[in-house]
């Protein structure tokens, strides 16, 4: 990874709250701070309600000799928050839908410097990926964390290291298909609508 990769990773990581959300970049930094915590609270809320009901159908299971009691509790229960996942990796998206493809500003400030394209494309490339890692780390690991914490019972507690890495995989993939199917729908808006004007600025 080359030295003007880097810096612009930074650069246009600063660039994706830039919009009218965060008025400035202290206000910005304030806010994403509470937005982690915003989105880290309700998975992790839920799951600690759910303690009780928890131990109930493992009582239930076991008491019926059933296990897809559980199992199918399970099932529900991860798709809840699977799905959550992935509204909050649509929000989020839409928040900095502004600042995910270049416009008019790079144009101007990258065009004249000795940058390639391929060179802006990676440094915009990792600011995403920086960007939708901080996400879904505050979204996944906590809920993770607890949810397999209430819901696996003690007879099954060597699985709770598997189940939280299969939570955190499973939410990690889900996210990611909302957070890149927007940005590919994005890009090809901007290919369609402004990409031959837009291309060619850049390319200087």
């Amino acid at each position: 990874m080359t030295r003007n990769v880097r810096a612009l990773a930074k650069v246009f990581f600063g660039r994706l709250f830039e919009n009218d959300m965060f008025s400035s970049s202290t206000a910005a930094s304030a806010s994403v701070v509470w937005l982690l915590a915003l989105v880290a609270t309700p998975g992790v809320m839920f799951s600690g309600s759910q303690i009780f009901s928890w131990a109930h159908l493992r009582a239930m299971g076991i008491r019926l000799d059933d296990p897809l009691v559980v199992d199918r509790a399970l099932l529900q229960s991860q798709a809840f928050h699977l799905d959550f996942v992935m509204a909050v990796a649509g929000i989020v998206t839409m928040i900095v839908w502004s600042s995910l493809t270049p416009d008019r500003r790079d144009a101007l400030v990258l065009g004249p410097l000795p940058i390639t394209a391929r060179e802006q494309s990676l440094g915009r490339l990792l600011a995403l990926l920086k960007f939708f890692g901080m996400f879904i780390v505050a979204v996944s690991v906590p809920t993770a964390v607890a949810y397999n914490f209430v819901s696996v019972g003690a007879e099954s507690v060597t699985q709770f290291p598997g189940r939280v890495l299969g939570h955190i995989v499973a939410a990690v993939l889900a996210g990611g298909s909302v957070f890149f199917l927007l940005l590919n729908i994005q890009l090809v808006l901007a290919a369609v609508f402004v990409g031959a004007q837009v291309a060619g600025a850049i390319g200087g």
